[in-house]
């Protein structure tokens, strides 16, 4: 009886870690969406997308200091 409350307690853990997994992914895509959508009421680049690309030109700037030096 331990040993099967045991089981059933290890596989709830691995469940609640699985949705959780789940939730997050869920709210990264949320955001995705939300900021296309706010992309494509402003006829321009969201701030999450604005971001990224900042970012990104900044690390290809990076990127290329390292090569000239």
């Amino acid at each position: 009886m331990k040993e099967e409350m045991q089981e059933i307690e290890k596989q709830n853990d691995i469940l609640k870690a699985t949705c959780q997994d789940y939730k997050s992914s869920l709210r990264s895509l949320q955001v995705k969406v939300q900021d296309r959508i706010v992309d494509r009421a402003e006829g321009g680049l969201g701030e999450n997308k604005l971001k990224e690309l900042q970012n990104e030109w900044k690390q290809e700037q990076e990127e290329e200091k390292v090569k000239f030096s």
